[in-house]
């Protein structure tokens, strides 16, 4: 997979660019009147293409560095994390999207975090 131009991006973000707003997708005017509208944020670009490093430099952080790697077994339901020497620290069992709205796989970078959250699987237990 062809990367980013990660260069660029390092360099319109140092120009004053604002990597959280987002980029006019289609805009289809019909007599003063707006179609649909479409914003897609930059780390979205990155995410679509499983840029890791790029999605880490829009997010301000060193793209090269890899300080921890969460690994997801769909299969197993159960989410690894590994330090950045590759050891194993932390295990947990996860919940992943249904049939009708399956997870997308490929690599992402977190951009959220919620400490206290509380996931309720769909049997109605907590998870």
């Amino acid at each position: 997979m062809r990367s980013g131009h990660r260069e660029l991006v390092k360099s319109l973000i140092l120009l004053g660019a604002d990597p959280k707003l987002p980029a006019l997708g289609g805009l289809i005017l019909f007599e003063q009147a707006i179609a649909r509208v479409n914003y897609t944020y930059p780390i979205n670009f990155a995410s679509r293409r499983s840029d890791v490093p790029m999605m880490r430099l829009i997010l301000g952080k060193d793209p090269h560095k890899r300080e921890r790697q969460i690994v997801f077994s769909l299969g197993e339901q159960r989410a690894r994390v590994y330090d950045a020497t590759g050891e194993k620290f932390f295990s947990a069992k996860v919940s992943s999207g249904k049939r009708v709205y399956r997870t997308r796989q490929g690599k992402f970078v977190i951009t959220d975090k919620h400490l206290h959250h509380q996931a309720i699987s769909s049997a109605g237990s907590n998870l």
